[in-house]
C-alpha cells in the first residue's frame, strides 16, 4: 500500500516541484483577516487617518493663536506639520502598550465603556452587578426560551455560534488603501514644505530693531519689512551724540575736523558730508581751523522732550538740539554761546558693520540754526503740552519761542554753519 501525502496549500506543492515553483521564493500574503493590521507601532491605518486629522486640527488652531499674538502667520505651518507629526508617532506608541497582551478591539470598548460612564454617549454594554430576576417561574421562562427558538430561521441555528458574523477584511484592499493614502500625505508635506520655504525665503534676511530706552512692561515693538519704528528718544540720542563727535577739535581743528568727518561719514548722508567737507576746506583755506579747538554739550536744563522732535515727511525728523558751543584758538576762548540746532535725522540704509543704527544725519536740511541769549536761555526749555519750538525759517511769529536772540550775520555763499562766526568780547 503506498502513502501518499496531500498538500495543504500551494507552498507545498510549489516545493515538490508543482506548477506554483516560479512563486516558491515569495513568502504567502494573507488576502482575508478578520482585524486591521497595524501599520505604525500599534496603529492601524484607520486609527492614523483619525490622529492624524485631529492632531492636525488642534496645532493648527494653537499656530493661529500664536500666530495672531506675534503677527506672524508662517507660526501656523511650523506648528501644524511637526505638531501632527510627533502626535501621530507619540499616539501609535501609546497604542501599542495598550494593545500588548490584549483582545482585538480591547481600546475602543475601554473608550466607549469610559465615555459611557461618565455619561457622554448611550451605552452599549451591560455594566451592572448583581442578580437580575424576571419576575417569571422556571416553566414560563422555559416556554418562552422554546417559542424564541421556534421562530429562528433554521441557517441561523445551524450556525456555529464561534464564528464571527463581521465580513472578513480584504488586507491586500486595506493595503492598497493605505499606500493610496501614504502618497496624498507625501504630496501635502511636500507642498506645504515648499510653500515654508518660499515664505521663508520671503522673510527679511537682517532685522534692524530699535529699543526705547523707556520701555515699560506690556509694550509691544511691531516690526515691518525688517524695520520698526524708531521711538523719538532714540532719533534725539543719535543726533546729538553723532553731532557732538563731528565737532569735536580736541587739539588742531585743521586735522581733528578732517579726522571726525572721516571716521563718521557712514552716519551723514552724502550730501551732509559734501556740505560739511565744503565747509571744513574754506575754512581751512582761510586760516581759521590752525590750533582752533572746538566742543558741543547739551545746555544743562535743555534735556530731551518729545516736542523737540518734529516729523519731517516718511522716515524723517527734525531734531532741535540746544547746545553750548566752546571754541578756543590758540589756547585763547573765542567762542562761547547757546546756539539751537535743527539737525536732519533720516533712516539711511547702508551697511550694517559701519552704521549699525541705519539712521543718518541730514545737517539742517532746509533750516538755518539760531544763536539764544544766555541770559534768557531758561525760556528755551520745551513744555509739556507746548509745540516744538521751530526754527525760524518754519516757525511763525505765534508759534516762535519767546527766546531772545542775537542778531545774525547775512548768510555766507560758502555752505557754512553762520553761528560758527568768532564771537570777541
Amino acid at each position: 500500500m503506498t502513502a501518499q501525502a496531500t498538500p495543504r496549500d500551494d507552498d507545498a506543492s510549489a516545493a515538490e516541484g508543482g506548477p506554483t515553483a516560479t512563486s516558491s521564493s515569495s513568502a504567502p500574503l494573507t488576502d482575508r483577516v478578520n482585524v486591521e493590521p497595524p501599520i505604525l507601532n500599534g496603529m492601524t491605518a484607520s486609527e492614523a487617518k483619525l490622529v492624524a486629522v485631529v492632531a492636525f486640527a488642534w496645532w493648527s488652531l494653537c499656530g493661529l493663536v500664536l500666530a495672531f499674538l506675534l503677527s506672524t502667520w508662517q507660526v501656523v505651518i511650523a506648528f501644524a506639520i511637526p505638531g501632527t507629526v510627533v502626535t501621530v508617532w507619540m499616539v501609535s506608541t501609546k497604542l501599542a502598550t495598550i494593545k500588548r497582551n490584549r483582545p482585538d478591539g480591547y481600546h475602543r470598548q475601554a473608550i466607549h465603556m469610559w465615555l459611557a460612564k461618565r455619561g457622554l454617549r448611550s451605552p452599549m454594554f451591560i455594566t451592572h452587578h448583581g442578580h437580575w430576576e424576571l419576575g417569571r417561574t422556571w416553566i414560563a421562562r422555559l416556554t418562552f426560551q422554546v417559542a424564541l427558538v421556534a421562530e429562528l430561521p433554521l441557517n441561523h441555528l445551524l450556525t456555529p455560534l464561534s464564528m464571527s458574523t463581521h465580513p472578513p477584511i480584504d488586507a491586500l484592499k486595506s493595503a492598497r488603501e493605505e499606500n493610496k493614502m501614504l502618497r496624498y500625505i507625501n504630496v501635502g508635506v511636500f507642498l506645504m514644505s515648499a510653500i515654508g520655504m518660499y515664505l521663508v525665503h520671503e522673510l527679511p534676511a537682517h532685522v534692524t530693531l530699535h529699543v526705547a530706552p523707556n520701555l515699560r512692561a506690556g509694550d509691544q515693538i511691531s516690526i515691518k519689512d525688517g524695520r520698526n519704528e524708531v521711538p523719538a528718544p532714540n532719533v534725539y540720542a543719535f543726533a546729538i551724540y553723532i553731532w557732538q563727535q563731528v565737532n569735536r577739535w580736541p587739539k588742531n581743528g585743521a586735522k581733528d575736523y578732517e579726522t571726525q568727518l572721516f571716521a563718521f561719514q557712514s552716519y551723514l548722508t552724502p550730501a551732509c558730508y559734501e556740505q560739511l567737507r565744503n565747509d571744513r576746506e574754506a575754512r581751512n583755506n582761510n586760516g581759521e581751523l590752525i590750533q582752533r579747538t572746538r566742543s558741543l554739550s547739551q545746555i544743562p536744563g535743555q534735556a530731551y522732550t518729545s516736542n523737540r522732535i518734529v516729523p519731517d515727511g516718511a522716515n524723517a525728523w527734525t531734531v532741535l538740539l540746544d547746545m553750548h558751543v566752546f571754541e578756543t584758538a590758540r589756547g585763547v576762548p573765542v567762542k562761547d554761546t547757546y546756539v539751537r540746532y535743527p539737525m536732519r535725522v533720516v533712516e539711511y540704509d547702508i551697511d550694517r558693520e559701519k552704521n549699525p543704527f541705519q539712521l543718518a544725519l541730514d545737517c539742517f536740511g532746509g533750516n538755518k540754526p539760531e544763536r539764544l541769549d544766555p541770559s534768557a536761555v531758561g525760556a528755551a526749555k520745551p513744555l509739556a503740552g507746548v509745540a516744538a519750538p521751530l526754527p525760524p525759517t518754519q516757525a511763525s511769529q505765534a508759534s516762535a519761542p519767546s527766546v531772545p536772540s542775537q542778531a545774525l550775520p547775512p548768510p555766507l555763499t560758502l555752505p557754512r554753519d553762520p553761528v560758527d562766526q568768532p564771537t570777541r568780547p
